[in-house]
């Protein structure tokens, strides 16, 4: 359940980022091997002491361990066994220049409360609160002026991490996009928080997103010589030696066609240092055979209704995500593109990890 209550352990598992480069893992390229029963059941496999599988795997008790795989050294009962990669630590991220809009307390008609303001190009911005406590957003750009419904846990002033405004031309056609944030939810123990990200561009909603721990001002990240934006979410990955924990996965993605970059990176849950992780932790490892048309996509509460039509006829997947069938990556969570977005293109569908997945084409076939 959300709450919007942050707990002291949250604060605590919470990672934070470092950009401190680890030495060479001296594990790399030694065999390994899954799912150990016993050091001693290992070890009279292979034919090697104990002592040494222990000495390797850094285990001080013999009898007891909680291993999920173990490296074993390079040996010729061990050489047809897979060889141990270790996960590199990510990179530090850099964020792309974005033009914070500033907005304070104002008198806007309708409105118990409203702080307004202006942003580049003459735009204009309200979050107002009705005397319903109803409260929406209206963002005035070339002329044009879309109004939303906001779901806030709190009341809150301009400026704060609830709601944010910022502007960047993300399709570089000289005119700047406006991002918005609103932080809507934190829940206890990991302290997730859940943040709706709606891009508008020409006075229209182009896609939306859950951006997670990201807001309006820190969800444009380098990638490579592009701008990109991210997401960050608590997610179960499974690592070789460790085994499976939560992660505070990090997605990106090119928000002009929505290819989902291959790099993933996370944290596991207690510790600072984030990984470059291997694979996609929700999508299969291969990509299903299944193809269908969008006919809809909509948001229901807080998740992504998409309605597909497939040989057998129509079919409805709540709660359904976005992947990209070109990297095999999935979107972030929440996420609605403009139907224009997905094109008429076929789709893959299929499950995975309980999850519906839709697949888009690469971005030339939609």
């Amino acid at each position: 359940m959300r709450r919007f209550l942050v707990s002291m352990l949250a604060l605590a598992l919470v990672p934070l980022a470092t950009a401190a480069a680890a030495p060479k893992d001296p594990k790399a390229g030694l065999a390994y091997y899954e799912n150990p029963r016993t050091l001693s059941h290992v070890a009279a496999k292979f034919g090697i002491p104990v002592e040494e599988i222990a000495r390797l795997n850094g285990i001080k008790d013999k009898d007891h361990f909680h291993r999920y795989g173990l490296v074993l050294p390079d040996v010729p009962s061990t050489r047809k066994l897979p060889r141990y990669v270790p996960w590199a630590p990510a990179r530090p991220r850099a964020m792309c220049p974005v033009t914070p809009w500033k907005l304070v307390a104002a008198q806007e008609k309708g409105c118990t409360e409203a702080y307004c303001g202006t942003g580049p190009g003459g735009g204009r911005a309200c979050l107002c609160r009705d005397d319903q406590a109803e409260t929406t957003i209206s963002l005035t750009t070339n002329g044009k002026t879309l109004r939303l419904p906001a779901s806030i846990s709190m009341w809150n002033p301009w400026g704060s991490s609830f709601v944010d405004v910022t502007s960047a031309d993300l399709d570089s056609d000289g005119s700047p996009e406006v991002m918005l944030s609103t932080l809507g939810a934190v829940s206890n123990g990991l302290g997730q928080e859940y943040r709706e990200f709606i891009v508008v561009r020409d006075g229209r909603e182009w896609f939306r997103y859950d951006s997670g721990t990201f807001t309006a001002k820190t969800a444009l990240v380098r990638v490579g010589n592009e701008c990109h934006l991210a997401s960050a979410h608590w997610e179960e990955v499974t690592h070789p030696l460790k085994g499976p924990a939560l992660h505070l996965v990090e997605r990106t993605f090119d928000p002009t066609n929505l290819r989902v970059d291959r790099e993933i990176v996370g944290a596991r849950a207690g510790e600072g240092q984030f990984y470059e992780l291997p694979f996609d932790p929700l999508a299969p490892r291969t990509l299903p055979a299944q193809s269908a048309t969008v006919l809809a996509i909509s948001r229901v509460d807080d998740g992504t209704t998409v309605t597909i039509r497939t040989d057998a006829g129509k079919k409805t997947l709540p709660d359904a995500r976005f992947g990209d069938a070109s990297t095999g990556r999935v979107l972030p969570l929440g996420f609605l593109p403009s139907k224009a977005s997905v094109g008429k293109g076929k789709v893959l569908f299929g499950r995975s990890h309980d999850i519906d997945i839709v697949w888009l084409s690469s971005p030339k076939q939609r």
